[in-house]
């Protein structure tokens, strides 16, 4: 049996951070107005913040790598320095898989798709002849809804962090 469309109106309840949320909720509205375009560019917003709120509180903790990604994110937006702000966030769901295990290999596949869907929709140079890209609402609903379930809805000990503060803190 196929499941249920997930409610949009529980997704953006279910996101941990008031901050998640907020962005979660700009996005859904968008969806719920027909703006699928906006929807997702509000959604690879939150998603980014998200990650970027992650590593402060996992530098809080201790964690080495979330600490030397926040200083790289912070040098960076301190300098005005657009090249590597651009490089950062081109590399952030890399970052939340590999460096801090927040996501798995699967959920980093189709959170890759929305931050390409979310250039598409941002960027006109990025389709061909000067086509407007035009994503549909299922695909403007499923990047609302992978947003949350992989990512907005956990805490950030998740992974190897998470894992190794369990090991040597039993």
């Amino acid at each position: 049996m196929a499941s249920p469309l997930s409610d949009l109106d529980e997704l953006v309840l279910k996101c941990r951070d008031e901050k998640a949320r907020s962005y979660i909720k700009e996005s859904v509205l968008c969806y719920k107005s027909g703006a699928f375009r906006s929807a997702i560019v509000s959604t690879w917003i939150a998603v980014s913040f998200d990650i970027i709120d992650k590593l402060k509180d996992l530098s809080l903790t201790g964690d080495k790598e979330a600490e030397k990604q926040l200083e790289e994110f912070e040098k960076a937006r301190k300098a005005g320095d657009i090249a590597s702000s651009l490089k950062f966030e081109r590399d952030i769901l890399q970052i939340a898989r590999d460096k801090l295990e927040l996501i798995s290999h699967i959920e980093f596949i189709d959170l890759e798709r929305l931050q390409q869907d979310r250039n598409r929709c941002a960027h006109p140079s990025m389709t061909s002849d000067g086509e407007i890209f035009n994503p549909s609402a299922e695909l403007a609903r499923v990047h609302i809804r992978s947003a949350v379930e992989y990512l907005l809805q956990f805490p950030p000990a998740q992974g190897k962090y998470a894992l190794e503060s369990l090991i040597s803190h039993p």
